[in-house]
């Protein structure tokens, strides 16, 4: 599966410490990618940079739209799906919580704190991922060319003598356009 930014990167730009291992890392990078920047995307830009990043053939502005406005959103979420599951491990003894002697466990309290601010730095990187979108659409063919059963990618915009300029979105606007017999709030 291709990913936007390796465990290198999201431990490099965000909080978490280089010693958490890569296969903690995976499923939360994959949700991360699924749930808070592919749909923002769209399947046709998403799948056409995953096709370009995987070739080994990725430049000029899709390069830059990677690296600049997709990999910092992509990190923090990252760190959104990771620290609901830091506390706690499930291994072949069960659901399990390891402590060592100079570790005092963190509080619900603690993680609560770190996954919103990690949600409000996603979200202001993922913010600044659409604005650009928006005004650069014609770099991005992809970006619009989205045929049913494909997703569009979630923006909302108008124009203001003759530029398209974002509104943005936050997860509420995200839920609520969701299928409503998948919602589970």
């Amino acid at each position: 599966m291709v990913i936007y930014a390796d465990s290198d990167y999201i431990k490099a730009y965000t909080y978490l410490n280089g010693s958490i291992g890569d296969d903690y890392l995976r499923v939360a990078m994959l949700t991360a990618q699924d749930k808070w920047i592919r749909p923002y995307l769209g399947d046709s830009l998403d799948a056409y940079l995953k096709a370009q990043i995987q070739a080994g053939t990725l430049s000029g502005n899709y390069e830059t739209l990677v690296n600049t406005y997709i990999k910092p959103a992509f990190a923090w979420f990252t760190v959104v799906e990771y620290l609901p599951n830091a506390l706690v491990k499930i291994d072949n003894s069960g659901l399990v919580q390891r402590i060592s002697d100079d570790t005092t466990p963190a509080t619900n309290a603690d993680k609560n704190r770190l996954v919103n601010q990690a949600t409000d730095n996603g979200e202001m990187y993922r913010q600044k991922l659409v604005d650009y979108l928006c005004a650069n659409s014609t770099l991005f063919p992809e970006f619009s060319d989205n045929v049913f059963p494909e997703n569009s990618p979630i923006y909302d915009n108008y124009q203001n003598a003759g530029m398209t300029v974002s509104k943005g979105h936050n997860r509420a606007t995200w839920r609520e356009r969701r299928d409503p017999i998948y919602d589970v709030r």
